[in-house]
């Protein structure tokens, strides 16, 4: 990235090796992995922070530019393994005018995050990268819809139901100006997540409008949009009274079936579970549930495989498995101190 040839940098690196301004730490690092031959750092965080203050603005940014390109094209294939670090250094490099890469490897990371179940750093990278959207000329607001629709679902698993809710309904908004019936479908999915409304709320209270955002959804999404449709049929199962839940239910598991979407089958099957509470729908409520399981396992969702044995747990309860319960229940409390997702932890806690 200095531009310089290796015997020159070298020079430069014994020179400040000397000053006591870096030092070699190679074999170090405090990790598991010892650094690898020909790693310096600064021998104080205050060295580093006093000389990157005495950088100009424009002297960071090209900096931070010239440092991501040479990492993009150092790691070449193996980007995916640096996300975190080139989505900083590209961050920083955006007020010059990279702003598709800077969003690119954002979201990369965001995501990449999630999947590490890393919740507070993928919401950290999803606000970066709404930074970084307002800087691009000319702002495309469906783009920036979908970037804040992450960060709401980001938040949510962080476990701040307040600000994911509000963030929910920014997207809301924004769908309703542009017309875009999937991405208001999405986000009114994402409202409708966990923690549930509870069945005695006044008129006018969450639930409510939780209905009329999934009336308004469904009738926004195109016919096409079978997965879809089934997802917003589910959750309006959940929340309608009992006599119209079995209708909605079977249908939503009918699209579901049809779209071949798993996450929409295993949707439709659980607002079966809302729809099967009678004392002779006991076993059926565990097969459903157990189907639920195997679906959770081939989709490899630890988050579906706890709703799945959770549900499970109540069917064993009620049947009077108490060993069939008791093993549910330790594997729910292993998988949500993995997950780290709070509203599980609540759920066992109950």
């Amino acid at each position: 990235a200095s531009g310089t040839s290796r015997d020159v940098l070298l020079e430069h690196l014994d020179e400040a090796v000397e000053a006591r301004i870096v030092s070699d730490q190679t074999g170090t690092g405090g990790g598991a992995t010892p650094l690898p031959l020909g790693h310096y750092g600064f021998t104080h965080a205050l060295i580093r922070e006093a000389l990157y203050e005495e950088l100009t603005g424009p002297q960071r940014v090209r900096l931070h530019r010239k440092v991501a390109e040479v990492l993009e094209a150092t790691h070449g294939s193996a980007v995916d393994a640096h996300l975190p670090e080139l989505a900083h250094h590209f961050f920083e490099a955006a007020p010059g005018g990279d702003v598709e890469r800077a969003i690119d490897y954002g979201v990369r990371a965001a995501e990449q995050a999630l999947g590490q179940l890393a919740w507070e750093e993928s919401v950290a990278q999803y606000e970066r990268v709404l930074q970084v959207e307002e800087l691009a000329i000319p702002t495309i607001e469906g783009r920036r819809g979908e970037l804040a629709l992450g960060l709401a679902q980001a938040l949510w698993r962080s476990g701040n139901y307040p600000r994911a809710r509000e963030t929910f309904h920014r997207v809301i908004d924004t769908a309703r100006r542009l017309e875009d019936g999937s991405l208001l479908a999405r986000a009114t999915l994402g409202m409708g997540g966990w923690p549930k409304f509870r069945a005695d709320e006044p008129p006018g209270g969450p639930a409510d409008e939780l209905r009329a955002l999934l009336g308004e959804a469904l009738a926004g999404v195109e016919d096409g949009e079978v997965a879809l449709r089934a997802r917003l049929l589910s959750q309006l199962a959940e929340q309608i009274s009992m006599e119209a839940r079995e209708s909605h239910s079977q249908r939503a598991v009918a699209l579901a079936r049809e779209s071949g979407d798993l996450d929409a089958l295993f949707g439709a099957l659980y607002s079966r579970l809302a729809a099967l509470l009678g004392p002779d729908d006991i076993r059926r409520r565990l097969q459903v549930a157990t189907e639920l399981l195997d679906l959770a396992i081939r989709r490899g969702s630890k988050e579906k495989i706890f709703v799945a044995r959770e549900s499970r747990i109540r069917s064993f309860m009620v049947l009077g498995d108490i060993a069939g319960m008791d093993r549910e229940i330790d594997s729910c409390h292993d998988l949500a101190e993995e997950l780290r997702v709070p509203i599980y932890r609540h759920s066992l806690s109950r």
